[in-house]
């Protein structure tokens, strides 16, 4: 079979989900599609039950990572698999609407083989109290995805390739960062070597910002296609740990130096410093701010330099210097005003207000 679309699902710790997932990408509208499962050494029998399940089917090709590497290694390894004319990435609990991607790609072939077709979704309110089949829950508990700002589409259109343009509005937190809302051109990616960083968070930021400002055909669409579970853990800090605060500063670290990658590929950034600057600025804003702070706060120095996670973080990246940063690092930190959340409060309040409301229509 040709296939026009390859959705590439990184599989850990996922065995609840599979069944309802790739299920629900196998019949999709669009028959022209296979999903590529990457199972990135999950430690529970997430594997078996996907071998067993869909071992047989010629539309799922089964991958294994050779150690566990992040969802970004596994949806690299993903690309270089991708049998499909288009990628599209989907997380293993989330979902996405039956007709979306023969709608993706219908859009991508109107406008001249688009590079990239940008469109939105949907936060589904859940708990561990719900199904595991994400599908299964009805329309009127969705919540738009509030994370497009500033130049929001409420038609079809394609992007200025002004790229001076883009980069004002994306800096404006336009064109979010969503893996699971876009369809990718293959060779789009393939030409341009756009791959996920080095590191295990915020490794979409980069990568869709590469793809930003490389498309010469970059298209937004206002559907709400993609279905995004948010769980009372992803809204609360009841879920950070030491090892996540070291995620989170390994990818506040290392971010600049792969998004820098990028920007040599392209004139724009080269002819203008202030604006690369700005991006650098940018990335490290919202890491700090989505990501180390709140977990900073939640956790509290002592906790953080209990096991040697972070000490040891901070040796690997600084040396000999790697006192005298931890020691700017705290008294940073120490100055910010409490944080409510890694996600805005207003979606917090929303996502808490949906579930309690689903909570009373269930009695």
């Amino acid at each position: 079979m040709d296939y026009k679309v390859s959705v590439i699902v990184p599989m850990y710790k996922a065995e609840r989900f599979i069944e309802p997932a790739i299920n629900g990408l196998l019949n999709q509208t669009l028959k022209e599609l296979e999903v590529v499962v990457v199972n990135d050494c999950s430690p529970d029998n997430s594997l078996e039950i996907c071998q067993r399940l869909f071992g047989d089917n010629e539309r799922v090709q089964i991958l294994t990572q050779s150690k566990n590497m992040g969802p970004g290694e596994a949806r690299n390894t993903g690309i270089k698999a991708a049998r499909g004319e288009y990628i599209a990435f989907a997380d293993i609990d989330d979902g996405v609407l039956r007709n979306a991607y023969e709608e993706l790609y219908s859009l991508a072939k109107e406008n001249g083989d688009a590079d990239v077709i940008h469109s939105t979704g949907n936060i589904l309110p859940l708990d561990n109290s719900d199904p595991d089949d994400i599908y299964t829950v009805d329309e009127k508990y969705y919540l738009p995805i509030p994370n497009d700002r500033f130049d929001v589409a409420t038609e079809v259109r394609v992007l200025s390739d002004d790229l001076n343009e883009r980069y004002e509005k994306w800096k404006n937190h336009a064109y979010h960062w969503n893996l699971g809302t876009k369809l990718f051109r293959t060779q789009f990616l393939r030409d341009n070597d756009i791959h996920f960083g080095e590191i295990r968070l915020s490794e979409d930021m980069a990568f869709c910002f590469e793809a930003l400002f490389l498309a010469k055909t970059y298209v937004l669409s206002p559907n709400k296609y993609y279905l995004y579970r948010i769980s009372n853990v992803s809204i609360s800090r009841r879920g950070y740990t030491t090892a996540f605060f070291k995620t989170s500063c390994h990818a506040l670290f290392n971010v600049c130096s792969i998004v820098k990658r990028t920007m040599k590929k392209i004139d724009y950034f080269k002819e203008n410093p202030k604006s690369m600057q700005g991006v650098f600025e940018y990335m490290l804003e919202i890491l700090e701010q989505e990501f180390v702070i709140p977990v900073y706060q939640s956790l509290g120095e002592e906790t953080i330099l209990s096991d040697g996670l972070f000490t040891e973080l901070m040796k690997e990246q600084f040396k000999d210097n790697a006192d005298y940063m931890m020691y700017a690092f705290f008294e940073q930190h120490r100055k910010y005003p409490p944080t409510v959340s890694s996600v805005s409060q207003l979606t917090v309040d929303n996502v808490k207000a949906m579930m309690e409301k689903r909570k009373a229509d269930s009695k």
